[in-house]
């Protein structure tokens, strides 16, 4: 897999031009470029290892603290996120963009992060429904019931 074909997705999905600044390394926002980076810890394995992952079916989007794969699912044509170290295609659930982010967003508000930079975060990164997933959060609403509920409305 290489990343210029990763570079076309992601266009191709209309994604936001931000997870290409990320890939590049030249993001305004230093914040984000922290924690998103180019999936370059499955891009550098080699086939053979690749193929564990199912990258053909799995396309790796990013990588979220090196650990997490954001991932576009060519089958069901919805994403996927996953650990490098425990991956396992059962354990998959095809989710839309937003809910890829539900728990990083959840994160970000543990860490005591102001409502309005969650929210700038979120539009950068092309999350439509983050004011919505941020309310729900506030009012004590768990993670994968938020989740159920963005899905629910597509």
């Amino acid at each position: 897999m290489e990343i210029q074909t990763l570079r076309n997705l992601i266009s191709k999905l209309n994604l936001p031009e931000s997870i290409l600044e990320l890939y590049d390394g030249n993001y305004k926002n230093g914040d984000l470029q922290n924690d998103f980076k180019d999936p370059y810890s499955i891009l550098s394995l080699t086939e053979e290892q690749q193929d564990f992952y199912l990258v053909n079916r799995y396309l790796p989007i990013l990588a979220y603290t090196f650990e997490k794969i954001l991932a576009y699912d060519t089958e069901t044509k919805k994403y996927v996120k996953y650990s490098i170290e425990y991956f396992r295609e059962e354990n998959l659930k095809p989710i839309s963009w937003d809910c890829l982010f539900v728990d990083i967003v959840v994160q970000w508000w543990e860490l005591e992060y102001p409502d309005d930079k969650i929210i700038g975060y979120g539009k950068e990164l092309g999350i439509k429904n983050i004011e919505f997933i941020l309310k729900l959060i506030n009012e004590g609403i768990k993670e994968e019931d938020i989740i159920d509920r963005i899905m629910s409305d597509l």
